[in-house]
């Protein structure tokens, strides 16, 4: 009986699999190629997910040609796990996993402005102007909001209708001889973030000059 040698060629993918780019819905795979071939030059790579609280795996994709792939579609608040298998003529390597990994946001809203002067002050509005955030939350501050509260009342009050991405504002269409108070908080793509520390009361009226 002749004797039949059979090869099997083992393809074994570098550690570790790293995520990065993570986001509320999508997250990069990135991992490094075997060392060895196994004999047969590496086709493709098939990548995989699953949720950690399920046992079943999802193709993501089975063609993928280079060392890193996009994830997408993935749910926010969710926890996953990735594996990576490299494919040549005589196989499949044995999976390349990463850790739990959940779906969130990188970034957190600003932090507060400071109000930096209240100027031009007239009957009916003024000008405020602050400073940026010392932390804008890892991401570009898009807008401000100005409010403002009447000494008389309780509710602060939103005083710009639209965005306002410069450190000064004019407030109008206050009540003459009112005195108010205001603050400014940031907004990025997370939210608005806390409030800068309400300015010193302002009386609405026109400077008066001596004769």
């Amino acid at each position: 009986m002749a004797r039949v040698m059979v090869l099997i060629h083992l393809l074994l993918l570098l550690r570790p699999l790293h995520t990065a780019g993570v986001a509320e819905d999508r997250c990069t795979l990135v991992w490094r190629a075997p060392l060895h071939d196994g004999g047969s030059p590496i086709k493709h790579y098939v990548i995989e997910r699953r949720e950690t609280s399920r046992l079943a795996w999802t193709v993501v994709s089975n063609s993928c040609e280079t060392t890193c792939y996009k994830v997408t579609n993935l749910l926010e608040g969710n926890e996953y796990m990735f594996r990576v298998m490299a494919v040549n003529s005589y196989g499949v390597s044995e999976p390349l996993e990463s850790g739990g990994v959940i779906m969130k946001t990188p970034f957190v809203p600003p932090g507060p402005p400071h109000i930096e002067d209240v100027s031009n002050i007239a009957h009916d509005g003024l000008t405020i102007t602050w400073s940026a955030p010392e932390s804008d939350g890892g991401t570009e501050i898009t807008n401000y909001h100005i409010e403002k509260k009447d000494r008389n009342g309780i509710k602060w009050t939103r005083c710009n209708r639209q965005k306002v991405t410069d450190l000064s504002f004019r407030v109008t269409g206050l009540t003459t001889g009112h005195e108010y108070e205001f603050r400014v908080a940031a907004e990025n793509v997370v939210g608005v973030g806390e409030p800068s520390l309400p300015s010193s009361y302002f009386k609405a009226s026109d400077p008066k000059y001596k004769p």
